[in-house]
C-alpha cells in the first residue's frame, strides 16, 4: 500500500476470513487506491494484509475516539488534536553568533 492509501484507512476497513475449522485464514484490508486511476478522490481497492498488519490496525482503531471514522487521524487524546484550531506561536527571533565578542 501506499502511504496516501495508508492515510485513508477507516474504521471498519479490516476483515477477517476463516477457513472450514473457523481458524483465521486471510485477512483483508480496504481503502481507496490513487495510482493509475485517473481520478484525484481514488477508488475503493482491497489488499491481503499479514496478521501484524491486521494487530496494527485493531489497536488503530482503539487510539481514535469512537466518533472518528479515520485511523490516521489526531487523536482526541493528543495535546496537539486541537492545534488547527489555535493561533500559530510567533518564530523566535534569530540570533547570530557572528560578530560577537
Amino acid at each position: 500500500m501506499r502511504d496516501s492509501e495508508v492515510e485513508h484507512l477507516r474504521r471498519g476497513c479490516l476483515t477477517r476470513e476463516s477457513d472450514s475449522s473457523g481458524r483465521i485464514s486471510r485477512y483483508r484490508v480496504t481503502s481507496q487506491a490513487f495510482k493509475g486511476e485517473g481520478t484525484p478522490w481514488g477508488v475503493e481497492a482491497t489488499w491481503i494484509v499479514g496478521a501484524p498488519v491486521a494487530q496494527a490496525i485493531e489497536v488503530l482503531e482503539q487510539l481514535q475516539g469512537p466518533g472518528q471514522r479515520r485511523l490516521f487521524a489526531i487523536p482526541p487524546t493528543s495535546r496537539h488534536h486541537h492545534r488547527t484550531n489555535r493561533r500559530p506561536r510567533p518564530s523566535p527571533a534569530p540570533t547570530s553568533t557572528c560578530g560577537t565578542s
